[in-house]
């Protein structure tokens, strides 16, 4: 068999697999429009590629623990994702643990980059950077979804997404244009579904700007039947953005005609920012790391003075002083995410400065205090970074915490989802460990309320 049954996904949950044996139906699995079954939970591959032993482990432990429905992207880890994939899919089935009819492979398509940009260069692209791109023409797709059922090993895609349109929105394409490209890939999509490489088709959006341009109404009128699909942002934070997409689907009537996948279950965009919504919020108050830090930063800038005085060293933009980096860039650092993406450049840049310390001579035991005084201030302030503007994060974690007392923050932050969310959740799963936490949820209830279940008052604003 070469692609999903619902045959197949049904018997996938049947078996009762040994590592879930208090599996609860409302928690474990749903039918879709299409007749497949599909596991609540999805294994997400972004930042997970071949070679790697651990994902490789959480990908199988996943596949063998009740979850069915496999996330990919051409771009993921450059092919590499893709490469995962086919090595463990082709283990589990020779192996006879698995039938490539139970599981359900989704594939986005249209973001372009690293090697990818030779192979499909020849397409018109439109370039979102310096280094990535962008194309859903034709034969970028084709091309596309062979490059990367090649590297799967496989001859059929589940469904086939078209990934985040709203980007050449975003990129100034006028709407009418927007919307004859996608009426393009949506025929193209169909013609692959006559050659059998793909079951269905979908859209995959990282925000709903997308329908700002083309309301759904008029991007599913230019869809064929075998669009089935939606994937889009759902989490505990940006909640109106579930509400009003599913407002506008019941509204068109075609609520219970699509399957919806959510994405970024633990990535909620609150204020700009970016909130990690699977790991512990610091215990120390706000008000007193932000004194700490502002002592770190006194006996730094006491301890560097002194170096001056004593050795004549004279920190400037070579070697610059850790309290000058910090308020030349503590207003542009707004995220523990964001300092994370710089902290291999400040860390780099205070190692660079101690060896200059280091060479004047100067007393080895203040050397090695400053060095202790610098790791503790650019810990303290990873952590005020992530404090800033994340109070929506410290009240939804009180109520977790009220609801579903004792339980992780991860499973606390998605369990509630699967009450009245989206058919599947889309998590990404890089250790075993983590697979085994997030797959004991198929054994809880979610709580009694959905914070997706009110109705009134979410007004329809992308269907205008």
């Amino acid at each position: 068999m070469t692609h999903a049954t619902p045959e197949g996904t049904a018997g996938f949950f049947k078996k009762r697999n040994y590592r879930n044996e208090a599996f609860l139906e409302e928690t474990w699995h749903a039918r879709l429009p299409s007749g497949l079954t599909v596991s609540r939970l999805g294994a997400g591959t972004y930042r997970m590629a071949a070679g790697i032993k651990s994902h490789a482990e959480a990908l199988r432990e996943a596949l063998l623990s009740g979850i069915n429905v496999i996330d990919m992207a051409l771009n993921f880890a450059h092919g590499k994702a893709l490469d995962l994939v086919g090595a463990v899919l082709g283990e589990l089935m020779v192996a006879g643990r698995l039938r490539r009819d139970e599981c359900v492979l989704l594939l986005k398509v249209g973001l372009v980059e690293g090697p990818w940009i030779q192979a499909l260069g020849r397409y018109p692209l439109t370039w979102l950077n310096a280094e990535e791109a962008y194309s859903i023409h034709p034969d970028a797709l084709r091309s596309g979804l062979d490059l990367c059922l090649e590297r799967l090993g496989q001859r059929c895609i589940d469904i086939l997404y078209l990934q985040n349109p709203e980007w050449l929105w975003q990129k100034g394409l006028p709407a009418g244009e927007l919307k004859a490209q996608l009426a393009d890939a949506f025929a193209t999509c169909e013609d692959l579904r006559k050659q059998k490489k793909i079951q269905h088709y979908g859209i995959s959006v990282s925000d709903l700007s997308l329908f700002t341009a083309i309301p759904p109404r008029e991007m599913l009128a230019l869809a064929g039947p075998g669009f089935l699909s939606f994937q889009y942002p759902c989490n505990l934070l940006e909640q109106e953005m579930h509400r009003t997409f599913t407002s506008t689907l019941r509204e068109l009537k075609r609520l219970d005609h699509v399957y919806l996948a959510g994405q970024r279950p633990l990535n909620a965009s609150d204020g700009g920012q970016i909130c990690r919504l699977a790991e512990s919020m610091p215990i120390i108050a706000p008000e007193a790391l932000q004194a700490a830090l502002m002592q770190d930063l006194t006996d730094l800038r006491r301890l560097e003075m002194q170096f001056m005085a004593e050795t004549g060293f004279q920190f400037d933009g070579r070697f610059p002083a850790l309290s000058v980096l910090y308020e030349n860039f503590r207003q542009q650092i707004v995220s523990r995410e964001h300092f994370r993406a710089n902290r291999s450049l400040l860390a780099g840049t205070v190692s660079r400065t101690l060896s200059a310390l280091r060479r004047t001579g100067g007393g080895k035991e203040q050397i090695e205090f400053y060095r202790q005084l610098c790791n503790q201030m650019l810990l303290r302030w990873e952590k005020a970074s992530a404090l800033r503007g994340l109070e929506s994060l410290r009240e939804l974690r009180k109520k977790l915490d009220a609801t579903m007392p004792g339980l992780p923050l991860a499973v606390q932050a998605i369990l509630p989802l699967l009450r009245n969310g989206p058919q599947t959740i889309l998590v990404g799963m890089r250790r075993p460990e983590y697979v085994k936490q997030l797959t004991g949820m198929f054994a809880a209830k979610p709580p009694e309320e959905s914070p997706f279940d009110r109705r009134e008052g979410a007004e329809n604003v992308i269907d205008h």
